[in-house]
């Protein structure tokens, strides 16, 4: 097996370092604005707040609404198929 040289161990370490500088910097001048995430989230967490202050009742009673699926099982079946005139 051939050993890796000194010199090879260098110019990979700084192929990487390069790599990753010109990430940093592609990313400062195309990447996105983060200046508006503190606020945004901070809104997010008052109107979660507020509107768990609204609720009559623990966040645990609340349910789903019934699916249409659910409301066909529920609903009765008409007049007519219960008096056995069906069809």
């Amino acid at each position: 097996m051939q050993g890796i040289s000194a010199r090879h161990i260098v110019i990979a370490l700084v192929l990487t370092v390069l790599a990753g500088l010109g990430i940093v910097l592609l990313l400062r001048v195309f990447g996105p604005d983060w200046s508006a995430y503190a606020p945004a989230v901070a809104e997010g967490y008052r109107a979660t707040n507020e509107a768990l202050d609204k609720l009559e009742h623990p966040v645990q009673a609340l349910r789903r609404r019934a699916s249409l699926a659910d409301l066909a099982q529920a609903r009765p079946p008409p007049r007519a198929a219960r008096l056995g005139r069906g069809r």
